[in-house]
């Protein structure tokens, strides 16, 4: 039996299981919107077995896997009940044109919030002019909450649930990304998950720079360099975990370079 077929077979083993206990949890959301459930099981079971491949790859040889598996399933579907309406009409677009993004009527731009506006207020009052540029997505460059001075221009994110509160907060970029879309601009925002910041309120960053193993510490997760991204250091050093001017932070008395890196 090949690889691909015992995935898809697993896959399909694991979904059969867990989508009862789903169900239970989620019974009254379900009953309440049934339109919605039906919706985020199909999503589910359309996505199920490449999602599980890759998880699988990753994480499964954890004895723990299939409990986070549930955590994830159950944190996925709470998200989506929370999901606004707008952005749920959105996805279905989206959906029924998968290309969207590839149209050659998109026109982007990208601007930093403060050197352009201000704050994200004062993007809102920029968006006249967006809309005479023609523009459907706009880029905004790091926002979201960083250390001072120690930032790498806003990658080292602290948290990806709080702006920077010179720029704004969470609840004025939701505002300002519904209001953008009812005029045909999207937001694009970086989620660059593998940087990180010893200040991130995450485990995981400061867990990796209390490490007394060098090996350890250069890593997001805490776990040593695996055969594959020791390749990949060797031929690809501009995307490697490795010091580079603005891949990686130093956290402060240690010495040390904290965990914020760009690498793979």
């Amino acid at each position: 039996m090949t690889d691909a077929r015992q995935v898809q077979q697993q896959a399909a083993l694991s979904l059969e299981r867990l989508w009862p206990r789903l169900e239970i949890t989620f019974r009254d959301e379900a009953n309440a919107v049934p339109a919605d459930w039906r919706a985020f099981e199909m999503r589910l079971r359309q996505e199920w077995e490449r999602l599980f491949g890759l998880l699988l790859g990753l994480y499964g040889g954890h004895y723990d896997f299939f409990y986070h598996l549930e955590e994830l399933l159950g944190t996925a579907a709470r998200s989506w009940f929370a999901r606004p309406t707008w952005l749920k009409q959105l996805d279905a677009r989206r959906e029924a044109d998968p290309a969207w993004f590839q149209s050659p009527q998109m026109v982007g731009g990208m601007c930093y919030v403060d050197l352009f506006a201000g704050t994200l207020n004062g993007l809102r009052e920029r968006l006249p002019y967006f809309k005479k540029l023609g523009l459907t997505y706009l880029h905004l460059m790091p926002l979201f909450e960083s250390p001072e001075g120690n930032s790498d221009g806003g990658y080292a994110v602290s948290s990806y649930r709080r702006v920077n509160p010179r720029l704004g907060t969470i609840e004025e970029l939701a505002g300002l990304a519904r209001e953008f879309e009812e005029h045909g601009i999207s937001l694009v925002l970086d989620f660059v998950f593998n940087h990180t910041t010893s200040t991130s309120g995450h485990g995981a960053p400061r867990q990796a720079t209390m490490s007394t193993s060098a090996s350890t510490s250069s890593s997001p997760t805490g776990q040593s360099p695996t055969p594959t991204s020791a390749r990949c250091e060797r031929s690809s050093p501009q995307c490697a975990t490795v010091a580079l001017p603005g891949v990686k932070t130093y956290t402060s008395g240690s010495g040390r370079p904290s965990t914020a890196s760009n690498g793979i």
